[in-house]
């Protein structure tokens, strides 16, 4: 990525005029650097990569790969965000689950080979996985070198790279892909651990068979849970405000009204937006219920942050105390969730949305609290 602008470009193409593509934005900044001569990480020109397959073959990046990759991988469920022009975002928002991940790195580590049939050009995959440009002196994860759209690894091969924790790392001398899916913010520590722990562990030879070490570790993986906040599951007021249509003032998602049933053990949240089908949650108390959950693509008080795609979501609630109600909402097409934090003040509501990666970098949400009362 070095195409001589002075910053990540992403940012500026993202804030363009109504109207204005985001080519003509991109191709307007000022060229700071000779370009190839300085390594700057640019999602701006990830993009138009991205648009320059749309404009050469009429098609989306994502139409046009599904027949050349998708198809002879077997990668069926994957989405791909695009801007206002219907060009995928190149640099980010492509998802796809962590075994199609894996199957990616497993491509390149074969060469471009899969099930006999040379999906990509061998060339092209020892071009993109070699250095191409300076990128650091040795001195970090991300100081290796950088090829094309793949970095370079510490202790060798590459990697693609994605926010907040996604991996398919290929280390050819090991014959082994990595391919991780996460949400964090401490990305070096999670590529340490596979430098420092994993890797050194795994040694050419082929282990012997142990039955004993091999059952153990399918009953740990089976047994692997991610838990919601664990909180109280009763207050004195859930059978008062159970039920009642909470009226909530002007806000920019258009959202009328929500209503809370406890029934059981379960919360029933009800959103209701004009025009458009009521929205329906059901949260588990201190548990996840996933059966019949459905966040609907971008709109309503949803995070529009890497997550504009229908989704199944995993809801739980518990109070943090006899007033607040907490709901914990995990999409399971992505990493990412949301929790919104329910204030009771008699017939009043304050709902304070919070994204799960502001949470984790303790900023404020993007959306502003919204409040309301019954009518």
């Amino acid at each position: 990525m070095s195409v001589g602008h002075g910053k990540d470009s992403i940012l500026i193409l993202e804030a363009s005029p109504a109207g204005v593509p985001w080519e003509k934005t991109f191709l307007s900044l000022p060229v700071v650097f000779k370009p190839g001569s300085q390594f700057m990480y640019n999602s701006g020109a990830s993009f138009m990569l991205s648009a320059i397959i749309k404009k050469v073959t009429g098609q989306p990046a994502h139409e046009y790969l599904k027949p050349r990759l998708y198809q002879p991988l077997n990668i069926t469920n994957t989405t791909w965000g695009a801007n206002w022009e219907g060009i995928n975002m190149g640099a980010s928002h492509l998802r796809m689950p962590t075994e199609d991940i894996a199957k990616f790195g497993q491509l390149y580590l074969q060469k471009g080979m899969w099930s006999g049939k040379q999906v990509i050009s061998a060339d092209w995959v020892a071009a993109a996985s070699s250095k191409q440009i300076e990128n650091g002196h040795n001195d970090s994860s991300w100081g290796y070198g950088y090829g094309y759209q793949f970095w370079l690894n510490p202790p060798g091969g590459f990697r693609a790279d994605g926010a907040f924790g996604q991996y398919s790392m290929i280390i050819p001398e090991l014959d082994a892909v990595v391919a991780i899916t996460s949400e964090s913010i401490e990305t070096k520590k999670t590529m340490q651990i596979v430098w420092n722990v994993l890797l050194p562990e795994m040694k050419a030879a082929e282990l012997p068979a142990d039955s004993t070490a091999h059952n153990t570790l399918v009953n740990e993986l089976k047994a692997l849970k991610y838990y919601p906040p664990q909180l109280a599951v009763t207050s004195s007021i859930a059978e008062k405000i159970s039920g009642k249509e909470f009226m909530l003032d002007k806000n920019p998602f258009n959202v009328k009204s929500v209503t809370f049933s406890f029934t059981g053990d379960n919360c029933i949240f009800t959103l209701k937006e004009e025009g458009k089908p009521d929205i329906v949650i059901t949260n588990g108390a201190n548990r996840w219920i996933r059966k019949g959950n459905l966040k609907p693509s971008a709109h309503s008080l949803f995070s529009l942050r890497r997550i504009d795609f229908d989704s199944i979501v995993a809801a739980s609630f518990g109070w943090q105390n006899d007033n607040t109600l907490l709901l914990t909402w995990r999409y399971i097409e992505t990493v990412h969730g949301d929790s919104f934090t329910c204030v009771f003040d008699r017939d009043k509501i304050t709902i304070k949305p919070l994204f799960s990666v502001n949470r984790l970098q303790g900023k404020a949400d993007d959306r502003a609290d919204i409040g309301g009362k019954i009518v």
